[in-house]
């Protein structure tokens, strides 16, 4: 089982077996556990839980160990986006066929020619920019399998971002993005940030705010891509070679 806030595993992925408790009204009215880790990652949580809590069996996390469920430990969008990228012969996935998705909400200019930029140049993660203008292709490395991970749900919620009407991916992308480029030069925190704004909205710096605080209570230093990957390292081969014999 893992944490619905940080994912930690409660056979120690983090370090050190877990005792978890649940949420104690889904449990006792519709018979479903939502697991946490600790009371604080209970209260990070429940904003988002409050809606569906005793009402709906939802969670952020999958469970289960059937074939489908190999995706367990990512949501349910990034579970969904995955089974739609092609495998190549060598029974990977083909990480350059995930771009930016048909979009379901107007896009602003901005985030438009940021399309245009990575949809031109499949091999780029993201395009940052410099206050004068100067383009930064940001990159993701495929030296072993954690860092190909990276990459595949980098491109994953980055897709969600630019065609969610929710701009799902929003935040982890964001998150991400201003950890691993934030100190190159001619960038900072907040030259990333206004470009973000400027793509999706003045809520950006907001959400991004909120997961990074969701992020450092885990202690564990890593985004929530980072997190995502370091669990698909485990099952995303399974899923790889499953669907490459179909």
């Amino acid at each position: 089982m893992r944490c619905q806030t940080c994912s930690r595993s409660s056979d120690g992925d983090f370090g050190g077996k877990t005792h978890f408790m649940v949420c104690s009204t889904c449990k006792s009215k519709l018979d479903f556990s939502v697991h946490y880790c600790s009371q604080k990652c209970q209260k990070v949580d429940w904003p988002d839980h409050k809606p569906n809590c005793g009402k709906k069996k939802v969670i952020k996390v999958h469970e289960g160990t059937s074939a489908d469920d190999n995706l367990r430990d990512c949501s349910p969008e990034v579970a969904a986006l995955l089974k739609d990228v092609p495998i190549d012969p060598s029974g990977t996935f083909n990480i350059s066929s995930i771009g930016s998705g048909e979009p379901r909400y107007q896009r602003s200019s901005a985030l438009q020619y940021q399309v245009s930029l990575i949809d031109a140049d499949k091999e780029v993660e993201y395009v940052l920019f410099t206050p004068s203008g100067f383009p930064i292709r940001f990159f993701i490395n495929n030296r072993d399998d954690y860092e190909t991970w990276t990459r595949i749900n980098f491109r994953i919620v980055r897709k969600m971002a630019m065609s969610s009407a929710r701009q799902d991916g929003l935040a982890p992308m964001a998150e991400h993005l201003i950890k691993h480029a934030e100190n190159l030069p001619g960038l900072s925190r907040d030259i990333i940030m206004r470009q973000l704004c400027a793509e999706y909205g003045a809520e950006t710096e907001t959400k991004v705010s909120k997961l990074e605080k969701q992020s450092a209570l885990t202690g564990h230093g890593l985004t929530l891509v980072e997190s995502m990957s370091r669990l698909s390292t485990k099952v995303g081969p399974r899923l790889a070679e499953k669907r490459s014999k179909n």
